[in-house]
């Protein structure tokens, strides 16, 4: 019952809201005349729908699931739509919880599809781009939500801890353990959540 719901809600999300040239999404249902760019984050949440949905068919449905694999390369190749397409990944962009969420989306793209340049990619954004914003005061260390440091906030210290832990897990490197611990207690000492 609930496959068939998945299926259906996976496909409309492809039909209506995905450009499949360029494997990056739209905020409103074929919103070809505007091409949509400033949805950077929702990136990441969309094509997650997809990963989900290409794990869960890809031995029932292979011809579909490898459809749902090549949107994930081309979004990969399109940067997630980024419209600040900074950096040498073409995936840092001034706010520091859209690189988090796409790091994260990198990383289930990775673990579904085997192929590691997902995840070089968000590693490299994680080291180059996202820690090196890591501000300290009196409260501790932290990450400001954009380049301008603003912040902390749950949108991300929430995904900060999370993308740390599935490095670690990745990689073994006890700074990225370490990382996710220090964000993991930020956040529950000031209540970020």
């Amino acid at each position: 019952e609930y496959a068939g719901k998945a299926d259906t809600l996976a496909l409309t999300l492809v039909n209506q809201f995905l450009n499949k040239t360029k494997g990056t999404f739209w905020s409103t249902p074929k919103d070809i005349k505007k091409e949509t760019t400033y949805i950077y984050w929702q990136q990441a949440h969309a094509m997650n729908v997809l990963v989900y949905a290409y794990e869960r068919i890809k031995d029932s449905n292979p011809d579909l699931a490898n459809r749902y694999k090549s949107y994930m390369d081309r979004w990969y190749a399109n940067h997630a739509n980024n419209y600040h397409k900074g950096g040498d990944t073409g995936f840092e962009n001034p706010y520091t919880d859209d690189m988090l969420w796409i790091c994260l989306t990198l990383m289930h793209m990775s673990e579904a599809t085997g192929l590691s340049k997902y995840a070089t990619t968000a590693k490299r954004v994680y080291d180059n781009a996202i820690m090196p914003r890591l501000k300290e005061d009196e409260r501790g260390k932290w990450l400001p939500w954009n380049d301008s440091g603003d912040g902390p906030n749950s949108c991300t210290e929430g995904p900060a801890c999370l993308l740390s832990v599935l490095l670690y897990e990745k990689h073994g490197d006890q700074k990225y353990l370490d990382n996710a611990i220090l964000f993991f207690n930020f956040m529950v000492k000031y209540q970020c959540f």
